[in-house]
């Protein structure tokens, strides 16, 4: 296995500055969420869809329960990027309740300004070290037209397993299924 510089509690510094990766801990579930709730406003779907449904999804998907459970669980890993005592970035994989040797990986995500490979590489690194040694595999869906996250992802070890679709017959998204072995 290659060394890596990642970990949890490492730092680096990128062009917008200095970035601690960590656990992420029970009172950064209010920080969590407004990075999610800035991305969701900055997709392509704030643009298509009602503002009540883009809210029922958001509060279903960054949920200060579930957040603060999953972070709370130990057997799933958060970690988050931080930059000046903000949160700036998330990572969040879960191994499967029928399968737990396969974890998900359900977020990968960063604020715009640090979306950058070096800050989304180390908190996936992170991420995937801080799962329980059970895991043997790291499991993500990427929608197929992303053809950036399809190469990250690629150029982190993942492997294209096939395609998925996901939603209903008018709404309907395909998704490549990627895997990593631990």
């Amino acid at each position: 296995m290659k060394t890596r510089i990642n970990s949890v509690g490492s730092s680096f510094v990128t062009r917008s500055g200095l970035i601690i990766i960590r656990h992420a801990r029970a009172e950064d579930v209010i920080s969590i969420r407004a990075v999610g709730y800035e991305l969701s406003l900055l997709s392509g779907a704030s643009r298509e869809a009602s503002q009540d449904y883009l809210d029922c999804v958001f509060d279903r998907l960054w949920d200060v329960d579930y957040l603060s459970r999953i972070i709370l669980d130990g057997g799933a890993s958060v970690v988050v990027a931080e930059s000046g005592s903000r949160v700036v970035g998330l990572a969040v994989a879960i191994p499967k309740p029928f399968n737990p040797s396969t974890a998900g990986l359900s977020r990968l995500c960063t604020r715009p300004a640090f979306r950058c490979a070096s800050v989304r590489k180390r908190l996936l690194w992170a991420c995937e070290d801080g799962l329980p040694q059970f895991v043997r595999e790291v499991e993500t869906l990427v929608p197929q037209d992303a053809s950036e996250q399809i190469r990250f992802f690629k150029n982190a070890g993942y492997v294209s397993q096939g395609t998925v679709e996901m939603g209903n017959r008018a709404v309907s998204n395909t998704f490549v299924t990627m895997s990593k072995p631990r």
